[in-house]
């Protein structure tokens, strides 16, 4: 993410003596198999011009969008300039160039069309590279092959039975000492559903508070993909995840959490804007998405699972 905010910041300073004509970007400048990138185009509008964009952007094979686009009004300096950041994500390594799009300039007089070309991009693979030809070494003896070892196996093997036996004693005496007390364990959907109801109670997208609010969503979506899945562990990023998603359930279910997770990642680390329409769509479909996926677990209907 980094990446995107720095390439976008070069991109937006840069001074273009052409008036009028749009400038475009494709950021990050390294993108994997399932990431989320961002086409970018940004022009410069003159007092009383309005801008007419497409919604979203004519794709070829294994490049889908990822998201809704976001359009940043700047008047810094006096000067009113659009830009515009389609999210995408492509499913194969290679290279590609989209087709170009079309900007419509409006104000009381004329009404002007410009076609911007999106400049090319490559897509890597998330596999490692061959490494078929790589010999091992042979292990070096470090210690030295005329060291006596019974003594140490000895002392280590006294020392570890030792150990045991402090244990078990130390278990006995706390077993003796405290009752056990059985706690039924919360199911991850209850605890998901939870959360999500109380991140929509608690109001943060009514008062604007959108950074607080993606992140809540965020780790709420995590940990219930890491209780639910051990392969999608909180630790992955949002590219590893989705390529652990799309192996798992498919690229379908996967482009929906992956859509919602990287809007979360625009506005916490890149300061997208966001509304309060917005946020609550993504609320909806990720509590959408929790339930799909609690019951391609159990094949129960949402409604069955919380009332048992």
């Amino acid at each position: 993410m980094r990446y995107v905010v720095a390439l976008l910041t070069i991109m937006l300073c840069t001074a273009d003596a052409r008036g009028q004509q749009p400038r475009a970007a494709v950021v990050p400048q390294s993108i994997t198999v399932g990431d989320v990138f961002h086409a970018a185009v940004r022009i410069d509008l003159p007092d009383g011009m309005r801008l007419a964009a497409p919604d979203s952007l004519e794709l070829v094979d294994d490049v889908e969008s990822a998201g809704r686009r976001e359009v940043t009004m700047d008047t810094a300096g006096g000067s009113r300039s659009a830009t515009l950041l389609y999210p995408l994500a492509a499913w194969r390594p290679g290279s590609y160039e989209l087709p170009p799009m079309s900007l419509r300039l409006i104000d009381g007089q004329r009404d002007t069309t410009l076609r911007v070309q999106l400049p090319p991009f490559e897509v890597t693979s998330v596999l490692p590279a061959d490494t078929s030809g790589i010999e091992a070494k042979p292990a070096k003896d470090v210690i030295g092959a005329n060291r006596l070892w019974w003594p140490i196996l000895l002392a280590l093997l006294i020392a570890a039975l030792i150990a045991t036996a402090l244990y078990i004693w130390w278990k006995r005496r706390r077993a003796a000492e405290e009752p056990v007390v059985f706690t039924p364990a919360v199911p991850p959907l209850e605890i998901a559903i939870a959360q999500l109801a109380a991140l929509r109670r608690g109001g943060l997208a009514e008062r604007g508070e959108f950074r607080e609010f993606y992140g809540r969503l965020t780790e709420t979506l995590r940990h219930y993909a890491a209780a639910t899945e051990t392969r999608w562990s909180v630790d992955l990023t949002t590219s590893e995840l989705a390529t652990r998603l799309r192996a798992d359930i498919g690229v379908q279910d996967a482009l929906e959490v992956t859509r919602i997770l990287g809007a979360a990642d625009m506005v916490k680390f890149a300061r997208a804007g966001a509304t309060k329409d917005d946020a609550n769509a993504d609320l909806d479909a990720a509590r959408a998405w929790v339930e799909r996926m609690a019951e391609r677990q159990t094949g129960d209907e949402p409604e069955q699972r919380m009332a048992a």
